[in-house]
């Protein structure tokens, strides 16, 4: 074995190597994939060069040589690739050239299978076989030194962007070692068969030294050289907060598609921008760890959308800033939680506290109405029956036919007065018995009584866009917390009443025995449930209507009451004909379902019927 083979196979093995390394990275990143793609053409390359150094025969070794260039030509032509790949300067005038050095590395690849005007000949020495240059290699050795001067001019560029240090110091190094490595390869493989003198080729080597310097780089600065990056980049990406990590002067290097999601911008439209760009706010020049701090979203980074709720994202930013082995800052990651959620859930529990207040304050003006309410029903009860006696008394004189009218109107009058303070006595009674904590112990109830008084009181809510009907069937008492019940039957018609969208329409409630429960159904003709929206219904605080009119609070409640009480809830719905809540209580109460209140969610595919046909919504 040569020299010449010995050092081909060094080769192939440092860039087999590096190839390894690349494997184990994010294949996702385009300069990653352009890097593995250099790799094996050098890896070709170096095999081809191996081959070349054991064969015997002319011809081979011509071939073998013009099959080589298809690993080192096209090597030059990825080096400035990658270098925009990892830059993101593709709009810059090296990218706009760059399809031309890939047409023209074509032509020549091409033209040298063809023609003999780049590799004429081979000639036989001592250590292997030296290549005769055509008419055309100064050509192709000219366009090879324009890519890889490219390439060199446009890494020198981003470090004298970069305001890393470890960078800087790097690059020196880097500078030196390859402009020698690349000098050597010049030298022996183009340069001197140029001016016709043998000598050996040993591009390939200088190749491979360069991924040995990259490697020690890997491993001086603190990385792993097989880290698991698909791994990493699969955990990141399946995040549910936006996380993007960033040069130390802010500019964005990579985010995950969380991030890209909650700004509303594609990677390419994000990668090297400030991140103040889109968090105006965020600390650049914090050094310390940074936890929670609180901003917005700017608006113009969320592109076209014009509503208030997008346009001021409140954020949680987080970061923390990664050193290297030195204990040299050359990255920050960054958190990026999106905090509209909690603001809403914020709000909701805001709006609930004061609905709590308001329905105390209620119960406490009901409790004082009642009062002077008693004294009234009281005295004019006692006012009918003299007035009943003075109807009586001057029944045989004669009086006038008007006074007799008016006598007769005024008995009328106090009889519908009597009966409208029964009526709001009733109402107050019901208020004063929903506000009423109770202390939720299951007593024999009377299920139709209780939706009775839920009527009366959802009745002013509801009557001037719907008529309530009612078919109670003859059903037994069941065990039940009345305070409890009479919450659910309330929540199912106030969001019937909800459902209605336009006058005439019609809320049906029913009760009737099926074997040993008791189903009590709630329909309404409104605008239904969307299909999107079914899995959702019961859970908390989720509701469709505006701010300030609903908590999401009524159906997660009900849905939990219902089970506590043995039973379960069956939904069915066709938007824009109308939905249908039916309870199922059972006659005898389960001591064990009693102590169990699983989380409010939808119920199961066997417990739950859903019919639909369009996309309305229902507003729960």
């Amino acid at each position: 074995m040569t020299f010449v083979t010995l050092l081909a196979i060094l080769s192939c093995i440092a860039c087999a190597t590096l190839l390894g390394v690349m494997l184990t990275r994010d294949l996702l990143r385009l300069a990653n994939r352009l890097a593995i793609t250099g790799f094996l053409c050098v890896i070709f390359w170096s095999l081809c060069e191996a081959l070349l150094a054991t064969t015997n025969d002319r011809t081979t070794a011509l071939w073998l040589t013009k099959l080589a260039m298809l690993g080192w030509l096209p090597w030059a032509t990825l080096l400035p690739h990658i270098v925009l790949a990892i830059t993101c300067e593709f709009d810059s005038r090296a990218g706009k050239i760059l399809p031309a050095f890939y047409t023209l590395t074509g032509v020549f690849l091409l033209l040298d299978c063809l023609t003999p005007w780049i590799h004429r000949d081979v000639t036989r020495e001592t250590w292997g076989w030296s290549v005769v240059a055509g008419p055309v290699f100064p050509l192709v050795f000219f366009f090879q030194a324009c890519t890889v001067y490219l390439a060199i001019h446009l890494c020198l560029r981003a470090y004298r962007n970069s305001l890393l240090e470890p960078e800087r110091d790097q690059a020196r190094w880097f500078g030196l070692f390859v402009g020698a490595a690349l000098l050597a390869s010049a030298t022996f493989d183009s340069i001197l068969p140029i001016l016709g003198v043998p000598a050996p080729r040993v591009g390939h080597l200088a190749i491979a030294l360069i991924a040995g310097l990259v490697l020690w780089s890997f491993q001086k600065f603190g990385y792993e050289l097989f880290s698991r990056g698909t791994y990493a980049r699969e955990i990141i990406e399946m995040l549910p907060n936006g996380i993007a990590l960033l040069y130390p002067d802010g500019r964005i290097r990579r985010v995950n598609g969380a991030f890209e999601t909650l700004v509303q911008c594609s990677s390419s439209a994000i990668l090297q921008r400030p991140i103040q760009d889109f968090f105006p706010a965020f600390p650049l020049e914090a050094r310390e760890t940074l936890r929670e701090f609180e901003c917005l979203l700017k608006p113009h980074a969320t592109q076209n959308r014009v509503d208030s709720e997008t346009l001021n994202i409140p954020v949680a930013l987080s970061s923390s800033v990664l050193t290297d082995r030195t204990n040299t800052p050359f990255a920050r990651v960054v958190i990026v939680r999106d905090l509209r959620e909690i603001h809403s859930l914020q709000r909701q529990l805001v709006i609930s506290g004061r609905l709590a207040a308001v329905g105390e304050l209620a119960a406490g003006v009901a409790h004082e109405i009642n009062n002077p309410l008693s004294f009234m029903r009281s005295n004019l009860s006692l006012l009918k029956q003299y007035w009943q006696r003075i109807l009586t008394e001057v029944h045989d004189e004669t009086i006038s036919e008007a006074l007799r009218r008016m006598l007769d109107e005024g008995d009328e009058l106090i009889s519908e007065t009597i009966e409208g303070t029964e009526r709001t006595a009733s109402i107050i009674q019901d208020i004063q018995r929903f506000s009423h904590p109770g202390n939720e112990e299951f007593v024999s109830t009377d299920l139709n009584e209780l939706l009775r008084e839920a009527i009366r009181i959802a009745s002013p809510r509801i009557r001037k866009k719907a008529k309530i009907t009612t078919q109670f069937g003859d059903i037994p008492f069941v065990p039940a917390s009345p305070q409890e019940m009479r919450q659910v039957f309330l929540n199912l018609l106030i969001n019937a009443g909800h459902a209605i969208q336009e006058q005439n329409g019609e809320i049906q409630v029913s009760t009737q025995k099926s074997d040993d429960a008791i189903l009590i159904r709630v329909a309404d003709n409104g605008c239904g449930i969307a299909p999107n929206l079914l899995g959702r219904i019961f859970d908390p605080f989720f509701t469709t209507k505006p701010i300030g009119q609903g908590t999401g609070l009524g159906l997660g409640i009900s849905y939990r009451i219902v089970h506590k009480h043995g039973g379960e809830i069956v939904v069915e719905s066709t938007p824009d004909q109308g939905s249908s809540f039916c309870i199922r209580l059972p006659l005898e109460r389960n001591a064990q379902n009693a102590d169990v209140a699983p989380e409010p969610r939808i119920p199961s595919a066997s417990s739950m019927r859903v019919a639909f046909s369009t996309d309305e919504n229902h507003q729960p």
